[in-house]
């Protein structure tokens, strides 16, 4: 039985779930600086983005997420500086913080072994993660909380070992966190942080290092579980998988089971909860939410010796089952203007290429796709208006909307109100031909009244550089801040204020291509398959955004950074096999 060191930056996952526990929502969310620190290994790169995609789905609705990988060089930070926090410096660390005004900043590293086991003629991978980290104020420069902690997962695979361990360690370490840094009423952190006795302003160059060392149990507990019924043949250790559906959103469910142990068991915990054993069996009330809920069990015997198991229930409603919901989509592109020298490359291009992408998904997770195109000429302030009220207007309550546009924006400079520039609009028109960004905001609160999830992919850009190869976005960002409000509304915007939506040919995605905007680029690959970063049969929107999110800076060489809100649950957007 050999293992297999994998040094992974996870940090990421620590970060989110550290931070639903430091931060509470406020009118501005709290910021956390996550630095995973550098590692030489092929794999810590992709696996380090399976992990920020896990942990964002939890923690997208109410806290903003810094990474160094958002982080652009400027006067005040320096690329060697953001290069050094990478790799762990404090000083640095605390610099890149007050660049983008994080409050708390989490430096850690996560080694992962995984090995091999075949319990009863089946074939069983376990993996360790070993999470060593520092929490520290981000203002003061004080040491809140370091340490070194262990958590496992098993699974038919190592991918599948290692998301579980990742899981693991994310809800330990929400737990831990909330200890170290508690949040006040308002969303600030509390003052209790700036008593702590583990804090120190002095940077170290030694970091706590994981042990390896493993102490051997001689017997450890056998853990059971009979409800809910784990269908997956032959897989008695490691977690437990079950699948519930019902009426209502949240569901009481009552987890049972049978722990042994010949030495005699001390503990029982479901999630830190005590559990009741009687002659060993026990009876555990839960209440589902929609999607997956995750649950830990362990036993601990009077050796010492602990086991122990995740249990994962997904939860559906009951209705939703064997009815697809179709998918409603309009897509706007305008490379071409009355006015020739505003043309750009590739908008309308994007917008056709990508309602052939959503078509696909006809018969796969939609039971239908209805998708509108106008680019060019066809785009004017009436066919648009038109369109989301007689096109996108006809969908059902549980039915999906999908709006993409891309083109030239432009703030009036006289009103400040944002607009979109159709082909017939110009500086002179724009008032009376362009499409207002205030009439589309009110345009989607009316669908999101009628229709659960309404879906927008913004590359519009402001007038500071309309120039071939450049969409400067200057309203995007904004609009998205409006829109956030409403309840089932999901924004991504190509990139953030102040800076350019570029395009270039060398962004095909195949052979005969000839390009695209690296925003519609990464979009489209991350759809088609690349934005699974769990290795699941479906591709959900914040794996797609945060996909979108993490490619772009790379493509653009850190000029453009998308930005991405959401305001509802999670949403499973692309069905990779039927």
């Amino acid at each position: 039985m050999k293992a297999k060191p994998i040094l992974w930056q996870f940090l990421a996952a620590i970060y989110f779930l550290f931070i639903s526990s430091v931060f509470v929502q406020s009118a501005e969310s709290a910021r956390l600086l996550v630095i995973i620190k550098e590692s030489q290994a092929a794999e810590s790169v992709a696996d380090s983005e399976t992990i920020e995609s896990l942990m964002t789905k939890h923690l997208l609705k109410t806290y903003q997420v810094i990474t160094p990988d958002s982080l652009s060089p400027s006067s005040q930070l320096t690329a060697e500086d953001i290069s050094e926090a990478k790799r762990g410096s404090i000083s640095k660390a605390r610099k890149a913080a007050a660049s983008c005004h994080a409050d708390l900043i989490l430096i850690a590293s996560v080694k992962t072994e995984v090995t091999s086991q075949q319990p009863h003629g089946v074939k069983l991978k376990k993996a360790l993660a070993i999470n060593s980290y520092k929490l520290l104020d981000a203002a003061s420069g004080r040491i809140l909380d370091t340490d070194s902690k262990r958590y496992r997962g098993a699974g038919t695979s190592s991918d599948e070992a290692k998301y579980a361990s990742f899981e693991k360690m994310a809800e330990g370490i929400d737990k831990m966190i909330a200890l170290k840094a508690p949040a006040g009423p308002t969303g600030t952190l509390s003052s209790t942080i700036e008593s702590s006795t583990s804090s120190s302003t002095i940077e170290s160059s030694t970091s706590i290092q994981p042990t390896t060392t493993t102490i051997e149990i001689s017997s450890v507990p056998q853990i059971i579980i009979t409800n809910p019924l784990d269908k997956r043949r032959g897989l008695t250790r490691g977690f437990t998988r079950g699948f519930i559906r019902g009426p209502e959103e949240r569901k009481p469910f009552t987890i049972q089971g049978e722990v042994k142990d010949g030495a005699g068991i001390q503990s029982v915990k479901i999630n830190e909860q005590p559990v009741t054993l009687g002659r060993g069996k026990f009876s555990h009330n839960v209440t589902l939410s929609l999607g997956d809920n995750l649950f830990l069990l362990t036993a601990t015997n009077v050796l010492g010796g602990t086991a122990d198991r995740d249990i994962i229930i997904t939860y559906e409603l009951a209705h939703m089952s064997g009815i697809k919901p179709v998918l409603w989509g309009l897509a706007v592109g305008v490379s071409e203007y009355a006015n020739p020298a505003m043309n750009l490359r590739y908008a309308d291009k994007d917008a056709l290429s990508l309602a052939q992408v959503l078509k696909k998904q006809e018969g796969m997770l939609f039971s239908e796709v209805h998708i509108k195109t106008l680019v060019n000429a066809d785009v004017t302030r009436d066919n648009i208006i038109e369109n989301i009220e007689r096109h996108l207007g006809k969908a059902a309550p549980n039915d999906v909307i999908f709006i993409f546009i891309a083109g030239h924006g432009i703030k009036h400079q006289r009103t400040g109100s944002y607009y979109f520039v159709t082909h017939d609009a110009n500086m002179d028109t724009i008032s009376s031909r362009g499409y207002r960004m205030s009439d589309f905001d009110e345009a989607v609160k009316t669908l999101s009244k009628d229709v659960n999830k309404v879906i927008i992919a913004m590359d519009t850009c402001h007038s500071g550089a309309m120039k071939v190869g450049r969409r400067a976005l200057g309203s995007a960002q904004n609009l998205a801040e409006a829109l956030k409000e409403a309840s089932g509304i999901f924004i991504l915007a190509a990139s953030k204020s102040g800076e350019s939506s570029l395009e270039d040919g060398k962004f095909m995605l195949h052979e005969q291509d000839t390009g695209h905007g690296a925003f519609t680029y990464a979009l489209i690959q991350g759809i088609s398959g690349k934005a699974n970063y769990d290795g699941d049969e479906y591709i959900s929107l914040t794996e797609l955004f945060q996909h979108v999110a993490k490619q772009v800076p790379r493509l653009t060489d850190g000029r453009q950074h998308p930005y991405f809100r959401a305001e509802g649950t999670e949403v499973p957007f692309i069905l990779l096999k039927d």
